[in-house]
């Protein structure tokens, strides 16, 4: 009878080339972490610094963008009063324009009217005083 091979827990694993350790994820004794931790840590300091001046910058455009808000308000507020003002000036010119327009009209349908009254006080005013 041939012998079988022994599944013993001593036994080496199966079929691995000989350059391949047993456990190849498994930390060497010799391996030095330092200078990777190091370059790591450096790197996420200049990542915070970075967004610390990130954060600083949105900052600074959310102030900024509050100032144009209040500044967009006030000249919302100033147009607004602007625009009334302008609207009750052009009331104001119509109703003098409306009375202009009247006073035209009238004259020019009693203007020989006014001017016969006109010359007849100044006639009046001739006599009296040459009397």
């Amino acid at each position: 009878m041939a012998a079988q091979p022994s599944s013993s827990p001593s036994a080496s694993p199966p079929l691995l080339p000989p350059d391949v350790p047993a456990n190849p994820f498994a930390d060497d004794d010799g391996d030095d972490h330092g200078p990777l931790y190091a370059s790591q840590q450096e790197q996420i300091t200049r990542q915070d610094e970075h967004l610390d001046n990130l954060t600083a910058s949105i900052a600074r455009q959310q102030q900024l963008s509050l100032q144009m808000g209040d500044e967009l308000d006030l000249h919302h507020d100033l147009l607004n009063e602007f625009d009334q003002d302008a609207e009750r000036t052009g009331l104001r010119l119509g109703g003098a324009s409306d009375r202009l327009e009247t006073l035209r009209r009238s004259v020019k349908e009693n203007g020989s009217t006014y001017l016969i009254f006109g010359l007849i006080i100044v006639l009046v005013l001739l006599i009296a005083v040459f009397k």
